[in-house]
């Protein structure tokens, strides 16, 4: 799981950013949960902190992924 700072909880939202690092100003990480039949859904979202920052060298992604399989039962 990627180490996050600023959690902000407000159901059904969790954000939370992660710190600045070789290849990134940081992203925010946004989870949602909703209810689906038979259980609930997730949806996440990572994305950059710095607006203009055109290139994630697939951080973000990685995110998104560590955080699913870290969920994952």
């Amino acid at each position: 799981m990627p180490k996050v700072t600023g959690v902000i909880m407000t159901p059904p939202t969790v954000q939370a950013k992660v710190g600045m690092g070789a290849l990134s100003w940081g992203e925010k990480i946004t989870v949602t949960l909703h209810p689906i039949d038979g259980g609930t859904g997730v949806h996440i979202r990572s994305q950059c902190a710095f607006p203009l920052q055109l290139v994630d060298y697939g951080k973000n992604k990685k995110n998104v992924e560590s955080i699913a399989a870290g969920l994952a039962p």
